[in-house]
């Protein structure tokens, strides 16, 4: 179990370095277009957001890429050694720590510009997450369980 998913992390570590600059670089794009799916900000507001936004990324390209770099230098000393359930818990527990930083700062963007809509949009957005639920129940929750 633990070999099974040591692997999966370190092959998804180094997956997602390949891509990484292309996607990275290409965040602020990103977060609006899945923003868009949901509701649509006015001029201010899509201001407000983009200047929170370029705030997040300039803070985890400055704070969190170096720790991530610390992290996989860690996870490369510690595979030219026995790689045990210690090690192991250790990893899980920095990956989780680097992910939740970043989720923290993502819900306070997201609740941020939440404050900002007017009944209208949030109504919108309300309704958008719920076809965005019916969608997903309809691709999900037919499969079995082998699928």
């Amino acid at each position: 179990m633990h070999t099974r998913l040591t692997t999966i992390i370190i092959l998804g570590l180094f997956l997602g370095g390949c891509t990484q600059s292309f996607f990275y670089n290409r965040l602020d794009t990103l977060f609006n277009w899945y923003v868009d799916d949901y509701v649509e900000l006015n001029k201010v507001q899509q201001e407000n957001f983009d200047v929170r936004l370029d705030a997040i990324l300039e803070w985890h390209r400055k704070v969190e890429l170096p720790r991530y770099v610390n992290f996989l230098t860690q996870i490369e000393t510690d595979i030219n050694q026995t790689v045990d359930g210690e090690i192991l818990d250790a990893w899980i527990n920095q990956a989780l720590n680097a992910y939740e930083l970043v989720e923290n700062e993502m819900t306070q963007l997201f609740l941020s510009t939440g404050d900002e809509l007017t009944q209208e949009q949030v109504d919108l957005f309300i309704d958008n997450l719920w076809k965005k639920h019916e969608d997903n129940k309809e691709k999900y929750l037919s499969r079995s369980n082998n699928e």
